[in-house]
């Protein structure tokens, strides 16, 4: 029965009703004795196959019971007994050497057309999934309807291997769904003819005959008497080459969706029975492939939310979540940066040579995006995804070793008072390179984001001036300290220091693994925030840019009062003070041009006036399922949805 053979429709109890009672009355002639009482309490049954050769059995299930749209049955744990039923018939069969074909209306799993829309409760879906994975053995298919499309499902062991296939037949109706957020929801009629095998039901082949509206409606007003014909749509294993309709054949079926375009598209077309023929892009693929593969509520969350991130980075995914051992990154293709690391890179580390085999690994995919030319896309993400890595390597190290030998540097040349021109062509360059390391970060940030507008030249500039006029004084200040109270700076950086770190820690990040990296990557931004902005974490900046920068000037006036109040009254250091009045100026400007980067030159700016669209710090983050994988290594993804929150 379907869901909507009842009043009120989806309502259907389980317990014996009139219209159970009635429905099997008029049914009689085709179900035997046993049958009819089974169909008076829940209308479900089970028959043997009227073929004399063959040993099987037709299981029919009121799955109408799980619907959740069914209030009847909400908060029964075996509405009718049906499931208890099931398992002893199927029980029965393995023993009778029997196989089976289990039938029924609304499905479990996930419709392919409504991102997350589930049919089955999920407690009911959980025990269905589990009596299929007892029983597999003597189910020969699963076949069901509801959703008036072509499609089918995956069942699979523990181990990944797969167990059984479900069959969604097309709809006669060509009723389209009110679902809302649904696009071409249709479908023309379809009719499917099973071919199989009568000793095994086997699935041999399945042959779809539909009826094209479009031509039979053109028809109608040209010619009245002529009736519309139906035709042939497809055969099963002549469309996707495959040898039979098995769950072994069908998972072949599944990956040729998941990774050839063509057959994803052929896919795509017979699944609303020719009626949408509009392409199949990333996300209409993660939406068929995830439905298909994934039929647990939990295992379908985190494809889905897996393979949404796949597409961010570029890369094809395929919804896979098999076998407890599976190494995610190589099972999905990850770039490197995703993977989990091996003992040699792990060593690599350890010895210090882990970012000179970063670099070299990046050189050589950027030696193949450059003289490969094919299949050039796929290497282009990785490249991003490497070079962003690196960049985002290169800025630690700079803020860790070349920031504070920066003030060190410096710290010496003041007190000697002498300077030869190539160590204040080294000071120069040293603030530049800084500098130049937020710079570089920012613009492989957008690269690694595909969706986001690269920096324009001119924003370029600007970003790399507000940044060079905000830091220039703050390491002068924190010199200038130095130069006077060495001892005061050893009290002074770790105070600053641990309360960056405990602002990083109130604002929740959650970039690394397991707690102890965790902190380490707080502790190291922590350096970074002494010296210059960094963000990290989703939501909107202003607030948190605006606490920030206060701090700092206030911090860096005192400092810069601290020297002027404890220095000798000498003409040495007289040019000092016109350098440190020029100080406050200059983090002045820096955050005007700041001001004037995000108000005008920010690339969200240049997509409005030409009429694009591009997320911009101050948008809210979208929060992600919290059944969705940690990846491996979550830093990159993390780190950019912090800056610039990911539109799904």
């Amino acid at each position: 029965m379907g869901n909507h053979d009842f009043h009120p429709k989806n309502q259907f109890p389980g317990r014996e009703h009139r219209i159970y009672n009635r429905t099997a009355e008029l049914w009689r002639a085709w179900l035997d004795d046993a049958s009819i009482p089974l169909f008076r309490v829940g209308a479900f049954y089970s028959e043997k196959l009227p073929s004399p050769s063959t040993r099987g059995r037709m299981v029919v299930l009121n799955t109408n019971l799980y619907y959740d749209q069914n209030d009847e049955t909400a908060g029964e744990e075996d509405p009718a007994g049906q499931f208890q039923w099931l398992e002893e018939t199927l029980s029965n069969a393995a023993r009778a050497d029997e196989m089976v074909y289990i039938m029924g209306h609304v499905p479990p799993g996930f419709f392919e057309k409504k991102r997350g829309k589930p049919w089955f409760r999920s407690g009911f879906n959980e025990q269905y999934l589990r009596i299929v994975q007892k029983h597999h053995r003597v189910i020969a298919a699963q076949f069901f309807g509801h959703h008036h499309t072509d499609s089918f499902r995956m069942f699979y062991s523990d181990t990944g291997s797969p167990t059984s296939v479900m069959f969604l037949a097309p709809g006669v109706t060509p009723w389209k769904t009110t679902l809302p957020g649904v696009t071409n929801g249709a479908n023309n009629p379809g009719i499917r003819v099973i071919e199989y095998d009568p000793d095994t039901l086997q699935v041999l082949d399945m042959v779809t005959y539909y009826l094209n509206l479009t031509r039979a409606n053109t028809m109608a007003s040209v010619q009245e008497e002529e009736f519309p014909a139906w035709e042939e749509e497809y055969r099963l294993t002549e469309a996707f080459r495959v040898p039979d309709g098995s769950a072994s054949s069908m998972q072949a079926v599944l990956e040729r969706i998941s990774m050839d375009p063509r057959y994803l598209q052929q896919y795509h077309e017979l699944n609303s029975v020719r009626y949408d023929l509009t392409p199949c892009g990333a996300s209409c693929r993660v939406d068929h492939v995830c439905a298909i593969r994934e039929v647990d509520f939990a295992k379908y969350d985190e494809a889905l939310q897996l393979d949404l991130r796949l597409v961010e980075l570029g890369r094809p995914g395929g919804c896979r979540v098999r076998g407890a051992g599976d190494d995610w990154g190589q099972a999905l293709g990850l770039p490197p940066g995703l993977q989990r690391p091996t003992g040699l890179l792990a060593a690599l580390h350890l010895l210090q040579l882990g970012f000179l085999f970063r670099c070299l690994h990046a050189l050589k995919v950027g030696w193949k995006v450059c003289w490969t030319k094919t299949a050039v896309e796929e290497e282009q993400s990785r490249m991003a995804f490497l070079s962003h890595d690196i960049s985002m390597l290169r800025l630690f190290e700079t803020f860790l070793e070349n920031t504070p030998q920066l003030v060190l540097f410096l710290h010496g040349v003041l007190r000697t008072n002498k300077a030869e021109p190539s160590q204040g062509l080294g000071i120069c360059m040293a603030f530049l390179c800084v500098t130049w390391s937020l710079l570089d970060y920012h613009q492989s940030l957008r690269s690694f984001l595909q969706d986001k507008y690269e920096l324009r030249l001119s924003s370029s500039v600007i970003y790399f001036l507000w940044n060079l006029f905000l830091l220039c004084p703050r390491v002068l200040a924190v010199t200038l300290f130095t130069l006077l109270w060495p001892s005061g700076m050893a009290i002074h950086f770790p105070l600053v220091w641990l309360g960056m770190f405990l602002w990083v820690s109130l604002q929740g990040t959650d970039f690394m693994e397991s707690p102890g990296p965790e902190q380490l990557y707080r502790a190291t931004v922590a350096v970074i925030l002494y010296f210059s902005w960094f963000n990290v974490a989703p939501g909107r900046t202003l607030g948190r840019s605006v606490i920030y920068h206060s701090f700092i000037l206030a911090d860096s006036t005192l400092l810069a009062l601290c020297w002027l109040w404890g220095q000798s009254p000498s003409d040495e250091h007289s040019y000092l003070v016109l350098l440190l009045g020029a100080a406050l100026p200059c983090y002045l400007l820096g955050l005007l041009l700041r001001v004037a980067y995000y108000k005008w030159l920010h690339p969200n700016a240049w997509a409005q006036r030409e009429g694009g669209h591009d997320e911009v710090d101050a948008n809210r983050l979208k929060l992600r399922s919290t059944s969705a994988p940690a990846l491996v290594n979550r830093r990159m993804r993390c780190l950019a949805q912090a800056q610039f929150p990911v539109c799904q």
